[in-house]
Parts: C-alpha cells; sequence; structure tokens
C-alpha cells in the first residue's frame, strides 16, 4: 500500500487547473428548474425533496393524507348517522326508514333477518308493540368505526307495554351492541345483539342463568 502524502507534501503540491476548473464548475453549477426545492435550496448540494424523483412520492403522500382527511370526514359522518338511528327510535321517528338503503339487511335476536325497507318497517311495528317507551344512554355509547362498519355498544332503558320497568339488574341488564355497514351515507346492513326479554318474562332462560349463578 503507498504511504499517504503527508499534510506538508499536500500544502505544497501544485494545483491542477483543470481538475480545480471542474470542481468549481460542480459546486457552483446552479440547480436546473426542475430540481429547485424553493429558498432552502442550497446550489451545488442535491435538493433534500422536490427533486424528480421525490416528486411523485410526495404528490402520493399528500394524496393520501386528502384521502385519509375525505375518509375521516366520511365515517365521522356514519357514526352520526348511527347516533341519530337511536336517537329515531327512541322517538318512534317513521322517517328512520330514510336512513337505510332499498335493500337494507337488518338482524334482531328471536325475529330473525329482515330484508328491505318494508320488511324493517314491519319490524319496527312489531318492536314498538311490546316497548311503550325506550331511551338509549347515547352519551354513554362506545363507537368503533373503520371501512364501512360503525360497531356501537351501550345501554338502554324503557317500559313495556306491559308495564314493566327494564332493565332490573336481575334478568334483564339492557346491555346491547349493534353493528352498521353504511353504504356512503346510508345503512346497508344492521345487526342488533340484545337480549330481546326486556320485561324477563322467558322463564327457562332466567331460570338457567340463576341456578348457574347460584351453583358459582
Amino acid at each position: 500500500m503507498a504511504p499517504a502524502p503527508s499534510a506538508k507534501g499536500m500544502r505544497h503540491a501544485s494545483p491542477d487547473p483543470k481538475a480545480n476548473a471542474s470542481a468549481q464548475a460542480l459546486f457552483t453549477k446552479k440547480p436546473a428548474p426542475h430540481e429547485s426545492c424553493g429558498s432552502g435550496q442550497v446550489p451545488g448540494r442535491a435538493p433534500a425533496v422536490g427533486s424528480p424523483h421525490l416528486t411523485y412520492a410526495r404528490h402520493e403522500i399528500l394524496k393520501g393524507v386528502r384521502m385519509n382527511e375525505k375518509m375521516s370526514a366520511l365515517q365521522a359522518a356514519r357514526e352520526q348517522v348511527a347516533v341519530r338511528y337511536f336517537r329515531m327510535v327512541d322517538s318512534a321517528d317513521p322517517k328512520i326508514l330514510d336512513l337505510f338503503t332499498d335493500d337494507a339487511q337488518m338482524f334482531f335476536p328471536k325475529f330473525g333477518i329482515a330484508t328491505g325497507k318494508d320488511q324493517i318497517a314491519a319490524f319496527a311495528q312489531g318492536f314498538a308493540g311490546q316497548i311503550s317507551s325506550i331511551q338509549h344512554d347515547i352519551p354513554g355509547f362506545t363507537v368503533i368505526s373503520s371501512g364501512n362498519y360503525v360497531v356501537t355498544e351501550g345501554s338502554v332503558r324503557g317500559t313495556t307495554t306491559s308495564g314493566a320497568a327494564f332493565p332490573d339488574g336481575t334478568a334483564s341488564y339492557g346491555l346491547f351492541c349493534n353493528v352498521f355497514e353504511f353504504e356512503g351515507e346510508r345503512i346497508k346492513r344492521l345487526h342488533i345483539y340484545e337480549d330481546p326479554d326486556f320485561a324477563g318474562t322467558h322463564a327457562d332462560g332466567i331460570n338457567w342463568g340463576q341456578s348457574v349463578r347460584g351453583s358459582m
């Protein structure tokens, strides 16, 4: 391996005019218009941003941000529709059907599946025949949204047409979970997971639960 030149030798070495000219041209070259990144550009240095190979990536990032903002706005709107659904249930508002798509599907325990607005309306009418008043604890909801889905978990209280108040904390607890699937800002599918025995009259189920709890 050849010895490295001494500092003294480097200080007194004869400069190469051509090499110096090339170096000077390199470090004083003005960036091409497409390479400029604004007032932060340092001549002679590769631009940190704004170079041709970064332009597309930066555009995609900004596009992604805009898309996320758009999706966030849509999800927020869907969450508001879900909340509006519960308010309309509580007030027995017949316009609740406007929240659904024409081919919407709804599931409720013991009832089964309703498809289309006519069947959903029939379910609502039957439900109203059992419940005289109902109120969901909307401020206490847990709401989770992702993609086309909004999931709400919460509690509900009310009175049946027979005069029984629910929940009683023994046989009924007033807890539920709704899974909404959206198409745009309309509900396309709604599955409701809730004990339909609001009055606590399903003796077999109640006796089973009490016997299990008694053995614990």
